[in-house]
């Protein structure tokens, strides 16, 4: 789980023959940075040039294995995908996508929380991501997609430092949605424990303090170990926060059909109109699959129930 990057370089490697990264990498997400020749290959392959540049032709992640980019490189192609078994998740990727991709109907972040709806459940309240500008890299979203796989395919993108991805604040008493690269994000134990600040990770959380995406309409409070899977993303409750405000779940409330539009509506660009999947023009928006196009040129899907 901790191997991650491999560095073959001129001055301190020999090779007898060809390294084929092929041969043993593959499905392991492992990075080999070199600048040898005898390094055959292109998928995650990251060559440096004379100018301490760092490029990738093809850069594949596979779903659920640690990712460790040591340093940031240009991807000529990056690709994810990720089978999906429930129609609600979330996501953290490492590059920049600069639409949202077709399988997903949309991208949402925390906007409200109500931690004491009842004595055992909270309500979190999303509102639609603003996708005119792209999904910034190590940006954790939750997405709603009722297919069996998700793809997600770019090019010409910047794959950031793992390290960049920031990390819970363990005293942080408000909401946050937080992403991991890990293969198990493993997050201390509480059970039955009166004391909060015993049995915690390496970054300080335990997992009373945590909530991830367990089915369609809800996100689960750990209460023993558990694990967060690689390029997932959960809710954090800082442990500053009283104990009787952290909820067994929390049920999702997905924004209005007005949210959601209000949320694309940033800056001077106005909508100009709304179009299905078929290109038809509406003067407002209509149940399912909207395509919204602003005065600025750009466009963003919404999706209405």
């Amino acid at each position: 789980d901790t191997l991650g990057a491999i560095f073959v370089y001129n001055e301190n490697a020999t090779i007898n023959g060809q390294l084929n990264v092929a041969d043993f990498a593959e499905g392991t997400n492992i990075l080999f940075y070199t600048n040898n020749d005898a390094v055959t290959g292109t998928t995650n392959v990251v060559r440096k040039d004379d100018n301490g540049n760092y490029t990738c032709t093809n850069f594949v992640i596979t779903d659920k294995m640690t990712l460790h980019v040591p340093f940031a490189f240009t991807a000529t192609k990056a690709s994810y995908s990720r089978n999906n078994t429930v129609e609600m998740g979330s996501l953290c990727l490492p590059f920049k996508l600069s639409e949202l991709p077709d399988a997903i109907e949309d991208f949402y972040v925390p906007k409200e929380i109500d931690w004491e709806a009842s004595p055992n459940y909270g309500r979190l309240g999303l509102k639609g991501f603003n996708m005119r500008n792209g999904l910034a890299a190590n940006t954790p979203v939750i997405y709603k997609a009722d297919i069996d796989e998700i793809l997600i395919s770019e090019n010409n993108v910047v794959v950031n430092k793992t390290s960049d991805l920031p990390t819970p604040d363990p005293e942080n008493a408000g909401m946050v949605l937080y992403g991991t690269y890990k293969k198990k994000y493993t997050v201390g134990e509480y059970g039955n424990k009166t004391d909060d600040e015993t049995n915690v990770n390496e970054d300080g959380m335990c997992a009373c303090y945590c909530y991830y995406v367990k089915d369609t309409n809800r996100m689960v409070r750990g209460n023993h170990w558990f694990n967060i899977g690689a390029f997932r993303a959960f809710v954090y409750r800082g442990k500053s926060s009283l104990a009787n405000a952290r909820p067994n779940f929390l049920y999702i409330d997905f924004n209005s059909l007005t949210d959601a539009i209000e949320a694309c509506e940033v800056g001077d660009a106005e909508v100009i109109g709304y179009y299905d999947v078929k290109g038809v023009r509406y003067d407002n928006a209509q149940k399912g699959l909207n395509i919204v196009r602003y005065s600025d040129g750009t466009s963003r899907k919404v999706f209405v129930k």
